[in-house]
């Protein structure tokens, strides 16, 4: 990774280029917020539910929907689709990354074969020695099944482990770039004045005087950490990057980072969608499904609690009425002489097989868009 740090010819520009594109990626995430959250509440329903970068995370919007989620169909899948991906796609101590001859000659290629084992021997030693397993598996889950993973790479210090940063969507703004792909990218934080330092690292020391004091006037105070990185396309021969930092809209540091892989911040979509940066992970696509099993699941549940503890009615001069329904385990008046029987159970029989056969259904169509429907134990 080259960077090439220099003075920015004009802060106030760039800071006015990084909130405009940065404004388009928010305008570009508006379209999915609503099933970002949705997707949450069924695969990781204690995830914050604010999905929009300009929002802080805090008491106000900590979910409070969780008890009324009837069904963990959602988790499961989660869960296990990132474990098939990691243990397919990553595995440890396995090499899951090399390279091969390509185009190259087999006289060429015999020339630098032995070099090319040598470094991808260790590109994954140096993988395994800093933290991205872990922080991966923890940005797949759910993350990936939303279907857009995000981790920050810090390689600062040339003797130290690259550090890796799982990056939750709600802190992640993205945009098509001109070739199609995700191009534009943000990471925005919501930050307490007095951890904006500890935050920039190296960086600390170029926070603007006027950001400065309004930190030591109120250290309590939330301002907004932006890091946005985007392609230099008149740079066509070298991948390069833009990256600009600020901190409550006001100019911080400039940089421009040059080769292949040297951009940070490492987004994955898993099945792209061509017309937004927002890709649909099984769990979106899914959620159709979902919505009915939850449906289905308090159902069973309701009909489980009838048949354990059935209400009844018993002989009173009051007249029956079920116009707001019926409580299990709850007794109702009816007039006397209205049965031989003094007390009537009250236990109305529904078709609970047709509801147990389309769960069933359900749950194993919610489990081929997950891909983790094989193997099938059908338990005979």
């Amino acid at each position: 990774m080259a960077k090439t740090p220099q003075e920015a010819p004009n802060g106030k520009a760039w800071a006015k280029e990084c909130y405009e594109r940065l404004g388009k990626a928010r305008e570009r995430k508006q379209y999915i917020v609503q099933d970002l959250m949705e997707g949450y509440f069924f695969t990781n329903p204690r995830r914050s539910r604010e999905v929009q970068s300009q929002y802080s995370h805090n008491r106000k919007n900590v979910p409070d929907d969780v008890s009324e989620l009837q069904t963990t169909v959602g988790m499961d899948c989660s869960q296990d689709f990132a474990g098939l991906i990691v243990n397919t796609f990553m595995p440890a101590n396995f090499p899951w990354v090399k390279r091969g001859q390509g185009p190259l000659s087999d006289e060429d290629w015999e020339e630098i074969k032995e070099k090319v084992e040598a470094d991808d021997k260790l590109v994954l030693s140096t993988i395994r020695s800093s933290n991205f397993d872990a922080v991966a598996y923890q940005g797949f889950e759910p993350d990936l099944s939303i279907g857009i993973v995000a981790l920050w790479i810090d390689e600062d210090e040339i003797f130290k482990a690259p550090t890796c940063r799982s990056i939750p969507l709600r802190k992640l703004e993205i945009d098509l770039g001109p070739d199609g792909e995700i191009g534009p990218r943000f990471v925005v934080e919501q930050i307490v004045g007095r951890d904006i330092a500890a935050n920039l690292g190296s960086l600390a020391s170029k926070i603007p005087p006027e950001i400065d004091k309004k930190i030591n006037a109120k250290p309590t105070q939330q301002l907004e950490l932006v890091r946005g990185l985007w392609r230099n396309w008149d740079n066509k021969g070298t991948e390069e990057w833009f990256y600009i930092v600020l901190v409550d809209k006001a100019f911080v540091h400039y940089e421009t980072m040059k080769g292949e892989g040297s951009c940070p911040l490492v987004v994955t979509p898993w099945s792209p969608n061509p017309d937004s940066p927002w890709a649909d992970g099984p769990a979106l696509k899914a959620l159709p499904y979902l919505r009915v099993l939850d449906t289905l699941s308090g159902l069973v549940q309701d009909r489980a609690d009838q048949a354990a503890s059935p209400s009844f009615s018993y002989p009173n001069d009051g007249v029956l009425n079920f116009e707001g329904g019926i409580m299990s385990g709850t007794a109702y008046p009816h007039a006397s002489g209205t049965n031989k029987d003094e007390f009537i159970p009250l236990f109305f029989e529904g078709d609970v097989n047709t509801t147990l056969i389309t769960w069933q259904d359900l749950e194993k169509a919610v489990r081929r868009l997950w891909f983790v429907d094989r193997p099938e134990q059908i338990g005979k």
